[in-house]
Order: C-alpha cells, then sequence, then structure tokens
C-alpha cells in the first residue's frame, strides 16, 4: 500500500508539472491531487525536490537498464532525448524554474552510465589508469549534457535521433585518441 502511495504523488506530482512550473508547485497541489493529507506526503518525501531526486533516480534506472552495453551507448543517449522530448512540456518546465539543476543530475546520471561503460571497454588494450579513464569521462559528459541542454533551450526543434549520432560520431573517435595519446606519450592526462 505505502508504494502505492508513493507512485500516486509522483504521478499526481508529474500531472500538475505538466501544466505549471516546478517552482509553482507546492505539497498542497500534489496532497490535494492524491486526496490525501500532507503528513502521507512527507512519509515519502522530505520535499519537493526529494521527490524529483526520486523521479531522476527511478528514471535514469530505467534508461541505463534498457542499454546496459557499451555497443549501445549511441541508442541509450537517443532514448534518452527522445524521453526527453516525449516529456517536453514536463522537461521545459522544470528546465525554466529556478531549480534546473535537478535535470543536469538526470543527465550527468544517464550520460555517466554510458560514458564509463564505453571508456572501459574502449580503453581494453591502451595503458590509461583509472584517473585518466574517470578525466575523459567527466571531460566528455560536460559536452553531452551541455549538448542536450542546448537543444532544450533552442525549444527540442533538432531530431534527436541525428543529433544522438552526430555526438557518438565525434564522442567516440575523440576518446580513442585520447587513449592513443596517453599511450604513445606513456604518461596520464
Amino acid at each position: 500500500m505505502a508504494q502505492f502511495t508513493k507512485q500516486a504523488l509522483i504521478d499526481a506530482f508529474l500531472s500538475i508539472l505538466e501544466t505549471k512550473a516546478l517552482d509553482k508547485i507546492t505539497v498542497k497541489d500534489i496532497v490535494e491531487k492524491c486526496n490525501v493529507n500532507r503528513n502521507t506526503f512527507y512519509y515519502h518525501f522530505q520535499d519537493i525536490y526529494d521527490l524529483i531526486e526520486e523521479i531522476v533516480t527511478m528514471e535514469a534506472e530505467k534508461i541505463t537498464t534498457i542499454h546496459p552495453i557499451y555497443e549501445s551507448w549511441q541508442k541509450g543517449l537517443e532514448d534518452t532525448m527522445i524521453y526527453i522530448l516525449d516529456n517536453s512540456t514536463s522537461i521545459l518546465n522544470v528546465y525554466h524554474s529556478v531549480r534546473k539543476e535537478q535535470l543536469e543530475q538526470f543527465l550527468y546520471k544517464i550520460t555517466d552510465k554510458f560514458l564509463v561503460d564505453y571508456i572501459n571497454k574502449a580503453s581494453e588494450g591502451f595503458n590509461a589508469t583509472e584517473k585518466d579513464k574517470i578525466f575523459i569521462s567527466k571531460f566528455y559528459r560536460y559536452a553531452i549534457v551541455g549538448t542536450i541542454l542546448e537543444w532544450i533551450e533552442k525549444g527540442l526543434t533538432e531530431d534527436p535521433t541525428e543529433l544522438s549520432r552526430q555526438m557518438v560520431k565525434i564522442l567516440e573517435g575523440s576518446i580513442h585518441e585520447d587513449l592513443e595519446k596517453i599511450e604513445k606519450k606513456g604518461v596520464s592526462i
């Protein structure tokens, strides 16, 4: 029963987010939509941002579970962008709110999963340290998340499949070149 109520609160929040900016949504709005009292909300979540964190974690896990293998990172990136497009009203309401870092955290969680898997596989046979791989991963995650945030800022007009294909094409070559540079120079980044 508790899990059902928790999901009802999440669903109510997402429904409200379709019509209202994130910074305008209150706990009162959510509990009224669910027909529960405030204590029920606070039993499951500390505040609205805790609820958002739960949603971010759930959605990131869904997307990364579908594409766990490093070869499918383009598909995972594409699916992430299609998810954003399919939920564009909610995403734009979060993006244009005072707490858009929640959206950034969602994108970082997904991107980190794909990049770490890809870099670990791509670095096989290279003399890259764990520190090198972490640095490369962080560097490229900002490129991906920055590109996606710009896509959102511009109104999600570009085709997500084409944009994800372009990013992967550039990044795969660059990551491979970075690993070769480490190998040739015999030093870490």
